[in-house]
């Protein structure tokens, strides 16, 4: 595993994927949390979850959880 370089979208590219999109991410994760990130989140209203005690491999440790909200946004 490694820190992954984060790129920058500008404000169409956000438009563009904000409704197809959804993100997890666990707020004991290294790699992608962030007060920052989240905020971003916040900011674009990109549909977005912050789960408690869980870390990079948020699809293992909450994997009911991770199922069924991938399936009621994709429904």
């Amino acid at each position: 595993m490694m820190i992954h370089k984060l790129k920058k979208f500008d404000e169409r590219q956000i438009a563009r994927i904000k409704e197809k999109t959804l993100v997890m991410i666990g707020d004991c994760d290294k790699i992608a949390y962030s007060p920052e990130v989240v905020k971003m989140f916040e900011e674009h209203g990109i549909n977005h979850h912050i789960i408690k005690d869980t870390g990079h491999a948020i699809n293992h440790e909450q994997a009911k959880f991770v199922n069924a909200e991938m399936i009621k946004f994709l429904s």
